[in-house]
């Protein structure tokens, strides 16, 4: 009988093992990061203030006479009514816009359950085809790599997660937004420092790989590091 009963405890603590590294492995393939940031409403330039050359990009943007990114759109759409149209430009016209709103959102997570799987796959690939409307904000969750753009990079990538291909979404220190960081991310956040490349909002975040606010040539060395794998 203590011969059986050795051998039960035995397979009881291997069961528990199996069940929490379980647990464990499916907490890690599911991480997630959040975007977040603050921006005054109609501030298209980041300079922290509304003035007539903001309210030039919004009309421009608002007749189709110029592109702007999910999230430069959400910046736009002063009155808040999901569109970047004349009446935004003649609020920002008036300059006295000092609301801020915190952009916030986790790459990928179309249905909004704080992790990425296939469910979120389809819903991208819907709108890939046509099949599924999204409004400003869920394009910028679509916008998995930040880059301003919907395209089959961002399902490409939006696959890898769900199957466990990358661990966390979006990489830290991945600009190019291409699931892994190379030292293409460090020589684009090396080039944003001395203003020769612009970055999205969301691209900045994720550059500020040593999170002191600021993105520098210190954040550069950092992902040039991780790159060659010595941090």
């Amino acid at each position: 009988m203590r011969k059986i009963s050795s051998v039960s405890k035995i397979a009881m603590l291997a069961i528990v093992f199996i069940l929490l590294l379980g647990i464990s492995s499916f907490a890690a393939t599911n991480r997630v990061r959040r975007i977040y940031y603050y921006r005054t409403l109609g501030d298209m330039d980041g300079n922290g203030t509304v003035d007539p050359g903001d309210a030039r990009i919004i009309m421009r943007a608002s007749v189709s006479l110029e592109h702007l990114s999910f999230e430069q759109q959400n910046i736009a759409d002063i009155n808040r009514n999901g569109v970047v149209d004349p009446d935004d430009a003649s609020l920002a016209m008036k300059g006295q816009i000092k609301t801020k709103i915190m952009i916030s959102y986790i790459p990928g997570d179309l249905n909004k359950d704080c992790k990425i799987d296939f469910s979120d796959l389809r819903l991208l690939d819907r709108y890939l085809s046509g099949l599924e409307k999204f409004n400003l904000y869920k394009k910028a969750i679509a916008d998995v790599n930040c880059d301003g753009v919907i395209d089959s990079k961002d399902s490409r990538l939006l696959m890898r997660k769900a199957m466990s291909f990358i661990d966390a979404l979006p990489a830290e220190g991945d600009i190019t937004g291409n699931g892994t960081i190379s030292k293409k991310d460090a020589n684009l956040v090396l080039q944003y420092s001395v203003k020769k490349v612009k970055l999205t909002d969301a691209q900045k975040v994720i550059a500020d790989v040593n999170r002191d606010g600021k993105i520098t040539s210190a954040d550069a060395r950092i992902i040039e590091r991780r790159a060659a794998g010595l941090e």
